[in-house]
């Protein structure tokens, strides 16, 4: 019984995965736009140029692991539902 309020309480952090996913996307959107922008001036800064890809990489690593923890959660959800079936019989 503690290892499904265990679940449960996991489970309640669902949104949390969602806003990781979202900032891992909105990193990657503000350096693709940074270094367009940059590329659209006529005295590009070299800072931006040097910043862009490493940005991209971060926004990336961030999303990943927000879609690894929400699969995480996923698959506890599946054993909540299997060990609460198990439990019925």
């Amino acid at each position: 019984m503690k290892d499904l309020d265990k679940i449960t309480i996991k489970l309640k952090d669902l949104k949390t995965c969602y806003r990781i996913i979202l900032l891992g996307l909105m990193v990657i959107i503000i350096a693709f736009f940074m270094d367009f922008f940059n590329n659209l001036s006529e005295s590009p800064i070299m800072f931006i140029r040097m910043m862009g890809m490493p940005a991209r990489f971060l926004g990336l690593g961030i999303t990943l692991f927000g879609v690894g923890r929400h699969l995480h959660l996923l698959h506890l959800n599946i054993l909540k539902m299997d060990r609460s079936k198990s439990m019925e019989l």
